[in-house]
Parts: C-alpha cells; sequence; structure tokens
C-alpha cells in the first residue's frame, strides 16, 4: 500500500498501480484542479525529478510518495522572475567551481561543482513547470539562432557531461565545458527567460 499526500493532505482517490511511477504519477496530475501545478515531488523521502525525466523508475517498492503543488497564478507571478535569479546564480557559482577545481583540493572542487549541477537540473526542472504554467511550446521560441528545446536539452547533455567520471577526472576538460559550453548555454537562459519575464506578466497567461 503507496502512502500518497497532496500538499500535506492523503490524497482520497487514487488511480490503479501502474508498473512505473511516471505512469501513476500522471493518473494523479490528471485528477488535480485545472488551476494547481506540481512543483516537487517526494518518494520515501528524496526528492524526484521533473515529470518529465521520470520514464524509467519502477513503481515497484514506493512505500510514501508526496507531491508538491502551487496556484498556476501565483507560480506564474513568481515563477520565472525566480528562474531568471536562478540562472544569475548558476553563473556566478559556476565560475567559482571552475576557479576552485583548478585551485583547489580535488574532492573539494567536485563537491563544489556537484552543488552547482544539483542547481542547474533543478533549474531545468522549473523551467518544466514554466512549459505548463505558461503554456509555452520551447520548439517555437527562439534564442539567436537556437530554438529554447534546442537550449533546453543542450543543457542537459552538458550536465550530463560535467557528471562524467571521466571528465571530472581532467582538470582542464572541465574548466573548458564550464567556459565554452556551460557559461554560453547559461547566457542564452538568461535571454530567453527576459523574454518569458513578459510573457508571465500578460493578462492572457494568468486566467484563472
Amino acid at each position: 500500500m503507496v502512502l500518497v499526500s497532496i500538499d500535506d493532505k492523503k490524497a482520497e482517490v487514487l488511480p490503479e498501480a501502474p508498473r512505473t511511477l511516471e505512469a501513476f504519477l500522471n493518473g494523479i496530475v490528471s485528477s488535480l484542479p485545472p488551476d494547481r501545478v506540481v512543483t516537487e515531488v517526494f518518494l520515501n523521502g528524496s526528492r524526484l525529478p521533473a515529470l518529465s525525466r521520470l520514464a524509467g523508475f519502477e513503481f515497484e517498492g514506493m512505500e510514501n510518495l508526496q507531491i508538491r503543488t502551487a496556484s498556476k497564478r501565483m507560480w506564474a507571478a513568481d515563477g520565472v522572475e525566480n528562474a531568471l535569479q536562478s540562472i544569475q546564480r548558476l553563473q556566478q557559482s559556476f565560475l567559482r567551481a571552475t576557479e576552485i577545481y583548478l585551485e583547489a583540493d580535488p574532492s573539494e572542487a567536485r563537491g563544489c561543482l556537484g552543488r552547482c549541477l544539483d542547481g542547474a537540473e533543478k533549474f531545468l526542472e522549473t523551467m518544466c513547470i514554466a512549459q505548463n504554467v505558461l503554456e509555452l511550446d520551447f520548439s517555437s521560441l527562439s534564442v539567436g539562432n537556437s530554438s529554447l528545446r534546442q537550449i533546453e536539452l543542450e543543457l542537459a547533455s552538458i550536465i550530463g557531461q560535467l557528471k562524467d567520471p571521466a571528465v571530472l577526472s581532467d582538470v582542464e576538460a572541465v574548466a573548458e565545458r564550464v567556459e565554452y559550453e556551460l557559461l554560453p548555454n547559461l547566457h542564452a537562459w538568461n535571454a530567453a527567460l527576459r523574454q518569458l519575464q513578459q510573457r508571465a506578466s500578460s493578462p492572457s497567461h494568468l486566467e484563472d
């Protein structure tokens, strides 16, 4: 028996238990009021990635599932602004992490970089919510010569590369990826978020 709570309240109606966690959560999400959006999911006390990246998570072994939601109206008002602040902090943090990588103890440097990568993954999750709340099609939004979908996939790829032990052991490789791939990507996100900030303030995206 899986204990499921939504915003700290026991869920009254649950979908039939499928084989995958993704399918189970999609069933729960479909039953939420139309003005709510999922912001966080915790499985057995551990925070999970965004719904769009849950493929492969097995339903078996689940004991406790906690789901956090937010008002779409409130998220639209504050979410993009928070994401913009987050991307600016990430830019500074990755610069600092690279300095530590070049100057400090390797174990300390890997820990610092790991925290930055966790922050970047959380940022991607926030942008998944933005697509839902603001009804965005990242494939049709452009920043420079790239679509926002391409920029999103590129950031996910860079994060994966920087988590590769083979890359982490090469100080120069880490520094180059951060300087020539990651930071330009974050710069593109910064420009994109300013566009989304204008969308979020548009009355057509703040409907009940």
